[in-house]
């Protein structure tokens, strides 16, 4: 425990923080699943347990629909899918040319865990390996391509440059955070192996347990990403009832001291029913501060 906070503490770029995180999983994937059987027949017991692990149904859901459940007892499938769930990572705003601004981010948006993660890293053959090659060029989040595209019907990246435009008394234009966003606010996932689209009931449950077990990786991300700033919001993307169960998972009040970070909740921007005016407004006005 001792070495893990000495190496997070050393540990003052994101590139270095990931790959800390990855072999992290890694190790508990090994630990974890060394006595669990991946049994099709069995997929209700398999989802539950890989839940009490922070694992997303997502993962459960391919491994049922591959061509070669039928091998799912053999060793070569047992290995498969253990490497499915090593190289299910996603790195937040590494993308290419990707450089944080030396004052930090006063803005970070957390969102819950990118989608489709396992079908990324399901050819463990030609993913791109956890490595300095990998880390230079880029992200596997889909949708983080969309800021610059103008076409892109995602809520995440036409809502939030637009709310945080009419949020922030210096940032006026739009267009320009749009294309430029991640110079003004940092996105970061609380699940960094990712999973479904939508989170609710169960796969809400495995993020929660995600955030319980690597909270010391979560909240040293958002140091990072803070840098020298004094003020920091951290919005907390999701339904007000998962605010308050990450709070308690991440127990920020016990690694960030003092009164820099405020955690704020929103509604997530890829709802339909939220615009980014109601958005903003809520940035501006949410008493759910902690």
């Amino acid at each position: 425990m001792a070495d893990t906070e000495s190496e997070l503490k050393e540990s003052t770029e994101l590139k270095k923080l990931f790959a800390l995180w990855q072999e992290k999983q890694k190790e508990d994937i090994d630990r974890n699943l060394k006595n669990v059987e991946l049994d099709k027949r069995q997929l209700k017991k398999l989802k539950c347990t890989l839940r009490d692990m922070g694992i997303s149904s997502h993962f459960v859901e391919l491994l049922d629909q591959e061509q070669d459940c039928l091998l799912i007892n053999s060793a070569e499938m047992k290995d498969r899918w253990k490497n499915v769930l090593k190289n299910a990572f996603n790195m937040d705003g590494c993308m290419l040319g990707f450089k944080m601004p030396k004052d930090g981010y006063e803005y970070i948006f957390l969102f819950k865990e990118a989608n489709d993660s396992a079908k990324k890293s399901m050819n463990y053959d030609t993913y791109p390996i956890f490595n300095q090659e990998y880390l230079d060029k880029g992200n596997v989040n889909p949708w983080i391509a969309g800021w610059k595209d103008n076409k892109s019907r995602s809520g995440i990246s036409n809502k939030l440059p637009k709310a945080l435009a009419l949020y922030s008394e210096s940032l006026k234009d739009s267009q320009k955070v749009k294309n430029n966003f991640l110079k003004y606010a940092a996105y970061m996932n609380v699940n960094k192996r990712g999973g479904n689209s939508c989170t609710n009931h169960s796969d809400q449950k495995a993020l929660l347990n995600y955030a319980r077990y690597y909270r010391e990786y979560i909240l040293r991300e958002i140091e990072i990403l803070a840098g020298p700033q004094k003020q920091v919001k951290i919005f907390v993307c999701g339904s007000k009832t998962y605010f308050d169960e990450l709070i308690k998972c991440l127990r920020p009040e016990e690694n960030l001291k003092g009164e820099k970070f405020c955690f704020i909740h929103i509604n997530h921007p890829s709802y339909r029913r939220i615009s980014a005016e109601k958005l903003a407004e809520q940035m501006k006005n949410s008493a759910e501060r902690k």
